[in-house]
C-alpha cells in the first residue's frame, strides 16, 4: 500500500510518515516545498492523509477530493470533524475522520489515542492477518 500524505513535511505529517514507514507502508508526500504536488498525492496514493494547518484542511480537501476513486481511502488529522469529513464525502473513497489525541512530541504511538470518525467504510480487517494473528473486525 502507498501512503500519501498531504502536509507531509510538517510536524504531524512527518509523525504519520514514520509510522506508516515503521509498519512497511511505502510513504509519498506532498509540501509547501516539494517536487510532489497535492494532486500527485492524491492520484497516486492508495490512502491520501491531510495533514496541513486546520485553516487550510478544508481547502486542501476540496481540492484533491475531485481527483480520488472508489479504491482509496481518505483521511484528516484535524480536531474538527464536521466540515472536514462533509468535504471528503464530496470524494468516491472510503472516508475516516482522524483526530490525534496527542501532539507531534509522541515518541511513537504505542498508549497513544486517535479517534477515528468511519463515515463511509467498507467493512474489512483493521490489521493484515498475515503480519498479525490479532485481527478485529470493525463494528
Amino acid at each position: 500500500m502507498l501512503a500519501g500524505i498531504i502536509g507531509g513535511t510538517g510536524q504531524m505529517g512527518r509523525f504519520f510518515a514514520e509510522v506508516f514507514e515503521g509498519a512497511g507502508l511505502e510513504v509519498i508526500v506532498s509540501g509547501r516545498e516539494t517536487a510532489l504536488t497535492n494532486r500527485d498525492v492524491a492520484e497516486m496514493a492508495d490512502l491520501v492523509m491531510v495533514s496541513v494547518p486546520i485553516r487550510a484542511t478544508v481547502g486542501v480537501i476540496l481540492e484533491i477530493a475531485p481527483l480520488l476513486t472508489r479504491d482509496q481511502i481518505f483521511c484528516d488529522l484535524t480536531s474538527l470533524k464536521v466540515e472536514p469529513v462533509r468535504a471528503m464525502l464530496a470524494s468516491r473513497a472510503e472516508v475516516i475522520g482522524l483526530h490525534p489525541m496527542f501532539g507531534p512530541g509522541a515518541v511513537s504511538l504505542r498508549g497513544q489515542t486517535i479517534v477515528a470518525i468511519p463515515a463511509r467504510c467498507a467493512p474489512r480487517p483493521l490489521r493484515d492477518s498475515s503480519r498479525s494473528s490479532a485481527t478485529r473486525e470493525r463494528p
